[in-house]
């Protein structure tokens, strides 16, 4: 007697509503985001964060006066260098696959996540440079966009490894 009246209250309640259909279903919406092209593009990310952190630093202390530095951002050996590179690449990689998401979902444009890619890294380096109290210079033109690059390298690697396979 009490399952009936639930049942008929919610049988009431849905009689009403139209099936959503508005978006892809859950199960099928990670259908055209593929692993390979992501697997490709966090390889170079990868192989280019490496190369940043061993050569860029050498450069960055020959243009700019740095001051106060945090010693975790500077990786000291190859191995130390090698784990900051596999983290950056795999941030990416999640960063990747979430906008592939999210552009599965939304249609936009493939050139929206590179322009955003420079201020939101500027954004993200700021509180670090107003606290380190070291040059704003070098951390938002530098570590900013040298960050926002290596998204990019990595979001258009993406991009053509996706086409290539289409």
């Amino acid at each position: 007697m009490v399952g009936e009246t639930i049942e008929a209250k919610t049988d009431r309640e849905t009689a009403g509503k139209p099936p959503r259909t508005d978006g892809p279903r859950p199960s099928t919406m990670g259908a055209d985001v593929r692993m390979f092209p992501n697997l490709v593009a966090a390889f170079l990310s990868f192989l280019c964060l490496f190369i940043a952190a061993k050569l860029g630093w050498r450069v960055a202390f020959a243009l700019v006066d740095v001051g106060n530095l945090s010693t975790v951002l500077l990786p000291a050996g190859w191995i130390d260098t090698a784990f900051v590179a596999a983290a950056g690449s795999m941030l990416f990689l999640v960063i990747g696959l979430i906008i592939q998401l999210w552009q599965h979902h939304r249609k936009f444009d493939d050139r929206w996540p590179m322009v955003l890619a420079f201020p939101t890294a500027w954004a993200l380096f700021l509180p670090e440079a107003l606290v380190g109290g070291s040059s704003l210079v070098f951390w938002l033109l530098v570590e900013g966009t040298a960050v926002a690059l290596v998204f990019c390298i990595h979001w258009r690697v993406l991009s053509a490894v996706r086409e290539a396979m289409d």
